[in-house]
């Protein structure tokens, strides 16, 4: 083998070197870069999950509050609930359109590999120079097949990776700011009002005069009938005494037990 012959047999091994490694590399990057995603994908997931739980939690806790803070916790909760069906719909976009095409590299980088050797293996054995240059070319058309997928399947799953985000935030900032008109509507004075209502006791209330059968006082603690002959100087005492005058000076009168003139006051109004 002469110098020239020795020369680009060395210049065809650091291309298939070369070659080797760009394989290597891609296996290497599509493969953090498909752990990276599926991490992301799985955290989306139980994201998603916690947020199942918190809308659960709002929906309970609802019933504690008054009028306005209940319609505000169950709206909200409904609202957050939503927002996981965006997330359930993004968890599983992400595992179709990014990681699946990111995982198939696995075999492609392997079979590209393989294929690589097969032709490095040959090149080494031929001793003709057409034979060596052929299959070098034929090599380099692989590789760049391979490098022409990698890089429309990895701008191809980039784009859908953002576009997904994209979609998923843009709805959720639909129903998170529904949220938060929501909450806005909670009236602070008005469930502390009827808060208020529900912690005062009813016999703690104030009384109505007279309510119960209890006897409407002057303000000195005396009934209005002791106030009347306090006033009058008349008395229940004085009114028998008449009556038992006009009988006595009646010479017709009826023998007969005599009606009370008035209603008799009422047990428990005097004192």
């Amino acid at each position: 083998m002469n110098r020239s012959s020795s020369m680009d047999q060395m210049a065809k091994e650091r291309q298939i070197k070369l070659i080797e490694e760009r394989i290597v590399g891609c296996e290497k990057g599509f493969g953090q870069l498909c752990e990276d995603f599926a991490s992301y994908t799985r955290k989306t997931a139980r994201l998603r999950d916690k947020g199942d739980i918190l809308a659960k939690n709002l929906y309970d806790n609802s019933v504690i509050e008054h009028k306005t803070g209940r319609r505000a916790l169950l709206e909200m909760g409904e609202l957050l609930s939503s927002v996981q069906d965006y997330r359930q719909a993004e968890v599983q976009r992400l595992e179709s359109k990014v990681l699946e095409p990111l995982k198939a590299y696995g075999g492609i980088c392997k079979r590209a590999k393989d294929e690589t050797k097969q032709s490095a293996s040959a090149i080494k054995k031929d001793k003709g120079q057409t034979n060596s240059t052929q299959l070098v070319k034929l090599l380099e058309n692989h590789t760049e097949q391979f490098e022409l997928k990698r890089l429309e399947d990895l701008k191809s799953a980039l784009k859908d990776f953002i576009n997904i985000e994209m979609i998923f935030h843009a709805k959720a900032l639909e129903k998170f700011t529904e949220m938060y008109r929501a909450i806005d509507t909670i009236d602070v004075d008005m469930d502390i009002e009827e808060f208020r209502q529900v912690l005062t006791p009813i016999h703690a209330l104030p009384r109505l005069p007279g309510a119960g059968g209890d006897t409407v006082t002057n303000g000195r603690g005396a009934s209005d009938e002791e106030d009347s002959e306090e006033e009058t100087g008349y008395t229940d005492e004085d009114d028998v005494e008449d009556s038992e005058e006009e009988y006595e000076d009646s010479e017709d009168i009826d023998t007969s037990p005599v009606p009370a003139t008035r209603k008799p006051v009422a047990e428990g109004t005097r004192r």
